[in-house]
């Protein structure tokens, strides 16, 4: 993202419109102060009746994130989508950004590159001010083009 390239109404677009899943704090805000850790939402977990972070964080994450926001553009890997997906109702507004290369008929992903344009599609977002949903499909970094026969409602993508 580049955060420290950002002026301060940058910096507030940033903190009023990012949220990040973190597998041991929940649902944080670009600011949030955090220490070091190492845990991956799919690890397997021992904690009272929970054996996983998915049971563990519920449905904690999702009324977090829904409590304000009636559309939620997605960014996160499957990973941590899935603590959110399985609460999702009729009524919540999800886009999916989805980076990757069309082969044999299929949008592969590949994480590396993928978690390096969802960086690259925040600062796009924050340097663009972007408050309409149309305006994303503008995004073009990192050799990755909006591909509209291969998108729909919920799901953009982008191909490299």
């Amino acid at each position: 993202m580049a955060p420290h390239l950002f002026s301060q109404q940058q910096l507030d677009y940033l903190n009023n419109n990012l949220y990040i899943i973190s597998a041991m704090y929940g649902l944080l805000k670009p600011f949030d102060s955090i220490n070091l850790y190492r845990l991956e939402m799919n690890s397997v977990i021992n904690y009272n009746i929970h054996s996983s972070l998915y049971t563990f964080w519920s449905d904690k994450i999702y009324k977090e994130l829904f409590k304000n926001n009636d559309t939620i553009i997605n960014l996160a890997s499957k990973e941590y989508f899935d603590v959110i997906k399985k609460h999702l109702t009729k009524n919540d507004k999800v886009i999916n950004i989805i980076f990757g290369e069309y082969k044999d008929g299929k949008v592969i992903t590949k994480a590396t590159i993928a978690k390096m344009a969802r960086g690259s599609m925040v600062r796009f977002m924050v340097e663009n001010n972007i408050t309409d949903i149309e305006n994303i499909k503008l995004f073009n970094e990192l050799n990755f083009e909006y591909k509209k026969d291969l998108s729909d409602d919920t799901n953009f993508v982008f191909i490299n």
